[in-house]
């Protein structure tokens, strides 16, 4: 053992030595203690003692073999890649680094070489693919792993479907087919092929083309005055389908019936022309329109001076069945315009009338004739007969042939009527009238019920309303209605 005395050096006062011993190998392993081969500086003086800490001294080395070597490893795109590495025992503890391809592999991005000196990608790349080795090196050597090869595949993925093909045949039952490839993406480094069918094939029915072809001829037609004939066919045998050809030929054909020996004297049709057809049939187009515009014009007149003749001091007699609602009377209607109003009730009707006349309305009793002739008054109204549906009692109003003379006015008393009315009966009672022949006669009779009504006298704008309620259910009464246009009453 040499001891080496220091250089003395003075720092802050104080002296500092330093000193240094080798120690060999082959003491190292000379030793056999129950510890390590260690070492201690001890220093003295005047003052004293003092001791530093031991120093082991062992023998460095590196094993040749690795604990656990990488393995080779396949993952799919964005998969993970994990390879791992234990390096060798040694003294002291080598220190471990990563190969790609025979390069310094840095631990950046999606690389971790740190924990247990593994190697960890977490999303592999197809540039990530390669051969890695792990290294393992202290102060004694370098050791190599054995090398790993990495593959970052890609499965295959099917493209989408083309259009289908055309028919295989121009018509009838054929095939047509789509087809996809397996280029989306397409499979790399060992990856799967698509699943499934590249081509698809599927049958197809196209109509075929049917050309038209033209039936039988027709029975020749009479001799026309042009002596000629003709006969048709159609394009029916078969039709033209499915972008078939239409029939060639004619489908009108025509023929001299004569023989060629026709005596006709008057031009033919097809020998006419032009500008003499058009304007012939011109001539009948406006003569037709005016002949109608005629036509329309005398059936209006016609109707006109009708009307005006059958209003002439008329009314009409009509059913107010459907107008009426509490009995069945007389609805009184003018014909002239200057008189709107109707006898007319929104009751339901009681009695039914069995006739229905279209005559002035009178009184039943007889006027005196040069009276009626002087008024210009039609003949009184004839026997009418009233049914009532409720009771089924029968009511007959007798025309008086009773006369006056000329102006004097009749007096009329009640006259009674029959009746059979249920439970009760009443007379019946005309009201007591002056009449004066000197003016228009102005009167109006109807029969009411228990619903009510309105008697109307025509072209006066007078009528009289009876409400519904106003006579006992089981009861009717005949009512008259006379305007006296006197200057006194």
């Amino acid at each position: 053992m040499s001891l080496k005395e220091g250089e003395a050096k003075r720092k802050k006062g104080l002296k500092i030595r330093e000193v240094m011993i080798n120690v060999s190998r082959q003491q190292v392993e000379d030793f056999h203690g129950p510890e390590d081969y260690w070492c201690l500086c001890v220093a003295w003086s005047h003052l004293g003692t003092s001791k530093s800490r031991k120093a082991t001294v062992r023998i460095a080395y590196l094993r040749k073999n690795f604990e656990q070597d990488p393995q080779g490893t396949e993952v799919p795109l964005n998969g993970m890649i994990v390879l791992h590495c234990r390096p060798p025992e040694g003294v002291p503890v080598a220190e471990v680094e990563w190969l790609k391809n025979e390069e310094t592999l840095n631990s950046a991005g999606a690389i971790d070489t740190r924990g247990d000196h593994n190697l960890i990608i977490s999303e592999a790349r197809l540039s990530d693919s390669g051969n890695y080795t792990c290294v393992a090196s202290n102060i004694v050597a370098r050791r190599r792993s054995a090398t790993a090869t990495a593959v970052v595949y890609v499965n295959g993925g099917w493209s989408s479907w083309t259009d289908w093909s055309p028919c295989n045949v121009r018509c009838g039952r054929g095939v047509q087919k789509r087809s996809r490839t397996c280029t989306n993406p397409a499979p790399l480094n060992g990856g799967a092929f698509c699943e499934g069918m590249s081509v698809q094939k599927s049958s197809c029915n196209t109509l075929c083309p049917v050309d038209g072809s033209w039936a039988e001829w027709s029975d020749w037609s009479l001799c026309s005055s042009e002596c000629e004939r003709q006969r048709s066919r159609e394009c029916t045998a078969p039709e033209p389908k499915h972008g078939g050809r239409l029939c060639d030929g004619g489908a009108l054909a025509t023929d001299n019936c004569t023989g060629g020996l026709c005596t006709q004297n008057r031009k033919l049709l097809h020998d006419a022309e032009p500008q003499d057809v058009e304007s012939s049939s011109d001539v009948a187009l406006y003569s037709g329109l005016a002949a109608g515009v005629v036509t329309v014009v005398l059936l209006i007149i016609a109707v006109t001076l009708y009307r005006r003749s059958q209003s002439e001091y008329g009314v009409d007699v009509i059913d107010s069945s459907a107008l009426t609602g509490g009995f069945q009377s007389f609805s009184f209607k003018t014909s002239r315009q200057a008189n709107p109003l109707l006898m007319n009730s929104s009751m339901q009707p009681d009695l039914t009338v069995s006739r229905t006349y279209t005559s002035p309305m009178c009184f039943q009793d007889s006027i005196d004739k040069d009276l009626m002739a002087e008024r210009s008054l039609l003949d009184p109204l004839p026997n009418l007969k009233v049914k009532g549906v409720a009771e089924r009692a029968e009511y007959h109003v007798m025309s008086h042939p009773q006369t006056f003379p000329r102006g004097l006015a009749p007096d009329y008393r009640g006259v009674p009527v029959g009746t059979t009315l249920g439970r009760r009966g009443k007379n019946l009672f005309t009201p007591q009238v002056s009449l004066t022949p000197s003016r228009p006669l102005h009167k109006a009779t109807a029969v009411f019920g228990y619903a009510g009504g309105r008697l109307v006298v025509p072209s006066t704008g007078i009528s009289l309303l009876v409400p519904h309620g106003g006579i006992s259910e089981d009861t009717t009464w005949e009512m008259y209605m006379i305007i006296n246009q006197e200057d006194s009453m």
